[in-house]
């Protein structure tokens, strides 16, 4: 199951887009007045599908005439339009659903073709693609495929190109909540390290941890204090800041 967490208010509804969520084909809306209220039995949690349907594909469409077969890709939501972007790491290729369940693919193969081949939007090619992340500032996603980090510029018909080449496999990522650092997280042997990129400069930063627990998916946490991010393992979620590294957050069953 792949989530994802949003802060946009849709203009028909009193209420915050604050979950979504991807059952592999079916991706959930989830809306309620505040994050807290997803903790209370009596307040009100809307769940809506969005896109797709019972069986797994990858075509474009509308609500449940689209198909998805996202497995372990990771979605990012868009603060300002609503718009869910999710890694379909199964089709090779990143779609774009709407406000309304409307989805395209915006980069990689419209045919599931698996390749590894940077381009404009659907000639860019994937063998596989996991994380993801956005720039709202720049409309610039950030995308962890096979072992290489790409980018998508949507203000540049979606071209596709490479920023991070080689060293490992890249599995999720995250961006600093100014925007100036990725984080992301990359195996190399049986180990896994969580690494930061500094866009500005191109230097990596943080890059001491490592454990030999499987870790996949990174996501910074919503909090007013100081920066940290959440990063999930094999029944285990840790946390990870540059001071303390990486640590143990929870330890339990993820169902």
């Amino acid at each position: 199951m792949t989530i994802a967490r949003s802060s946009f208010y849709t203009s028909l509804m009193p209420l915050q887009r604050l979950l979504l969520f991807s059952l592999s084909y079916l991706v959930y809306d989830v809306s309620c007045a505040r994050y807290q209220d997803l903790l209370s039995p009596s307040s009100f949690v809307a769940v809506s599908l969005l896109a797709g349907s019972q069986e797994v594909g990858n075509q474009e469409g509308t609500g449940t005439e689209a198909r998805l077969s996202i497995t372990t890709g990771q979605m990012v939501v868009h603060p300002r339009t609503g718009y869910v972007y999710a890694c379909d790491d199964v089709s090779f290729n990143v779609k774009e659903i709407t406000t309304d369940g409307t989805v395209s693919i915006i980069a990689g193969s419209p045919t599931a073709q698996a390749g590894s081949r940077n381009g404009l939007g659907i000639d860019a090619l994937f063998y596989d693609v996991k994380g993801i992340d956005l720039n709202p500032e720049t409309n610039v996603l950030y995308i962890a495929v096979d072992d290489t980090v790409r980018t998508i510029s949507m203000n540049n018909d979606c071209f596709v190109e490479s920023i991070l080449d080689g060293g490992g496999y890249a599995y999720g990522l995250a961006l600093s909540a100014d925007y100036e650092v990725l984080y992301y997280i990359q195996r190399v042997d049986t180990l896994y390290h969580v690494k930061g990129l500094h866009l500005p400069t191109g230097q990596t930063v943080h890059a001491a941890t490592q454990t030999d627990v499987a870790i996949f998916g990174i996501a910074r946490a919503p909090t007013s204090g100081a920066e940290y991010f959440l990063v999930t393992g094999e029944h285990l979620i840790f946390r990870f800041d540059t001071t303390n590294g990486l640590t143990h957050f929870a330890a339990q069953h993820m169902v």
